[in-house]
């Protein structure tokens, strides 16, 4: 989407003045509401925009885009330049991963769609980001991932917000983004029960556990694990076919991660393999026959300033 372009006496830094003044700008081509708190920056590209641009009809990936851009902007938070309306299409899904239910749209209820990192201590960037329900959204908030897995796994409890599998849900969304940050390993493995969304980051934990869902990808771990493992991997394979074979036939297959006795096997052999090991084998995997999985660049995520815009 091309947008209008900006008077020249605009500044060319990348600050938050200019910043501001861009949502203003676009607030006013694509005629949207001035919020009333709007800062100085945001109603001077709003007068301006009004004054020298022409207007253009907008769509809800528009106006989700301006309203992130928005709501980073008060907060002081990055957007990338990654992140276009054209991009929250992609990620775009009918359904929210965490509760399973049906995604509205601009009905005030918490099960409108809304756009959340999945990175806390990232921005708003390619990669980062998931489409989830207002309620899942608000929910999770600022928790880490060990929180999360405490709901999902441990002793802590819902307090009626998300159930044990809704929580084990959000974990496995954002396990990925979370293990490109420096301060959690690689090695951290997370029962994979989701189907994942489009362009959201997998560990090679993870990524293993979505090739072992299909016959072709338990071949293909079979055929390239390592010699040593061979007879573990195919053990490991059989176990997740039973499982497979059992499940409900309008049952989510991920769900297989659910029993305790199968991951704890995916674990044991994970832990042998290692993820040296892992990496290299899902790397001759994609080689062969290209898993189609993005490389994300967390460059873009501004994780040395946990998300911040610094001027």
């Amino acid at each position: 989407m091309k947008l209008p372009a900006l008077p020249s006496n605009v500044p060319t830094s990348l600050d938050h003045s200019k910043i501001g003044f861009e949502i203003g700008w676009d607030m006013a081509v694509y005629r949207l509401a001035l919020p009333e708190d709007a800062g100085r920056e945001i109603k001077d590209g709003y007068r301006e925009g009004n004054q020298r641009a022409h207007s253009k009809r907008s769509d809800r990936y528009v106006r989700k885009w301006i309203r992130l851009r928005y709501n980073a902007w008060s907060r002081n938070r990055l957007v990338d330049e990654t992140v276009t309306p054209a991009f929250l299409k992609k990620i775009d899904v009918p359904v929210c991963p965490i509760t399973l239910n049906t995604l509205t749209h601009s009905t005030g209820n918490e099960s409108d769609w809304s756009v959340d990192r999945l990175n806390n201590n990232g921005g708003y960037a390619f990669g980062n980001l998931a489409v989830m329900s207002t309620k899942a959204n608000l929910i999770k908030w600022s928790m880490r991932l060990d929180e999360i897995m405490d709901r999902a796994y441990g002793k802590a409890t819902s307090a009626g917000e998300l159930s044990r599998f809704e929580w084990a849900r959000m974990a496995a969304l954002i396990a990925g983004a979370c293990t490109i940050d420096s301060s959690l390993k690689n090695s951290l493995v997370v029962p994979m029960v989701l189907h994942p969304p489009p362009h959201t980051p997998l560990s090679a934990p993870l990524l293993m556990q979505c090739l072992l869902m299909s016959r072709r990808g338990r071949k293909l771990i079979k055929q390239f694990c390592p010699q040593e493992l061979g007879q573990q991997s195919t053990k490991l394979c059989r176990s997740v076919e039973k499982k497979l074979e059992r499940l409900e036939f309008d049952c989510s297959h991920f769900t297989v991660w659910h029993n305790p006795m199968l991951f704890q096997k995916y674990c044991e052999f994970y832990e042998y393999l290692g993820d040296e090991r892992a990496a290299d084998m899902i790397e001759q995997i994609n080689h062969s026959f290209s898993l189609k999985c993005d490389r994300i660049n967390s460059n873009n995520w501004a994780l040395d300033s946990n998300g911040y815009l610094i001027e």
